[in-house]
């Protein structure tokens, strides 16, 4: 009772440092989380407060569409106050991990990110947190067409990563069951991508994690995922990771999805947990942001993993809070 008083007095704290007009932009995203007559009640602290714990999107160990809220109308400082005792530090962690061989603590790397839905920030955010939390080489591009992208995906893959520990590629655009789609709406699909980061066509990533972080938003009544056979991803190489979500919405705009549940995980659990367990983590909240927001109630993200290793990623700045 004593932890629950005390996490509703920081949110309360925290809501009222917010302006009426905050408060109402807070209320779009929640359009369809919450009944639209309670919805009109939310402009004060404590009835939002109340609105988003019945409705199960916030607890004292979920505070990730709060969070999410906060970043929706700029109120980076009061996000990061929120997190401020969510974070982890402790060198001694990584000091026991090194001691285990089937741990991999990754110390760099190198990002591609293909942005063609920038609504919210979301990559942006997250492009901050590869920079400044982990000291990531991070490349990021903006609404490319499909031979662009191919274009920059093959040029990336011809690069050397011997100095690197992992290669991320993270997109975020439209798609459908067969893949995802550049700025002139030609596809491109999942596996022209991973393929070219193989061992054969990229060696030098050899041994090394290979982690792709896609979000493909459907058209209504494009297929699901594994409603066709030859439409669910696939891989064969080792050491590669997948989280594909294509999520089919009723409202494009919103500022919940894979992007930001990444973004909060890394911050939440970098260190405390490894790379499997975090987006086992990220697509529990996808699922149920994707219930909110989408046209079906059926939806989440396909994780598929075939690393050898435990990977954890070790930050630069273990107080970093983006």
């Amino acid at each position: 009772m004593k932890e629950w008083d005390s996490f509703e007095q920081k949110c309360l704290s925290i809501l009222k440092r917010c302006s009426s007009k905050d408060l109402d932009q807070m209320n779009f995203p929640l359009r369809d989380a919450l009944p639209a007559g309670e919805l009109e009640k939310a402009r004060d602290p404590y009835e939002l407060f109340t609105l988003m714990v019945n409705a199960k999107l916030l607890s004292p160990d979920n505070l990730y569409f709060l969070t999410t809220l906060l970043s929706f109308v700029r109120k980076e400082n009061l996000r990061r106050e929120l997190l401020k005792d969510q974070q982890f530090e402790g060198k001694t962690r990584y000091q026991e991990l090194a001691k285990d061989e089937v741990n991999d603590t990754v110390k760099s790397g190198y990002v591609l990110m293909i942005d063609n839905q920038r609504m919210f920030d979301n990559l942006n955010e997250l492009k901050w947190s590869f920079i400044e939390k982990f000291g990531f080489n991070t490349e990021y591009h903006e609404n490319l067409t499909k031979s662009e992208m191919l274009k920059l995906l093959k040029e990336t893959a011809e690069k050397k990563f011997s100095t690197y520990d992992c290669f991320i590629c993270v997109i975020k655009s439209y798609g459908s069951k067969d893949g995802i789609y550049g700025t002139d709406d030609e596809v491109i699909s999942l596996q022209t991508i991973t393929s070219l980061f193989s061992q054969n066509k990229c060696p030098s990533l050899k041994g090394k994690p290979s982690i792709f972080l896609i979000e493909a938003v459907r058209q209504r009544g494009d297929k699901f995922p594994g409603s066709d056979p030859s439409s669910s991803p696939t891989v064969s190489e080792a050491d590669f990771l997948i989280n594909y979500a294509t999520p089919e919405t009723k409202n494009r705009f919103s500022p919940f999805g894979l992007m930001s549940a990444v973004h909060h995980v890394f911050e939440v659990y970098t260190g405390k947990e490894d790379l499997m367990n975090m987006m086992t983590r990220v697509n529990k909240l996808t699922t149920k942001s994707y219930r909110l927001y989408s046209a079906s109630k059926m939806q989440s993200a396909t994780l598929i993993s075939t690393l050898t290793k435990k990977v954890f990623f070790k930050p630069v700045m273990t107080e970093y809070v983006w």
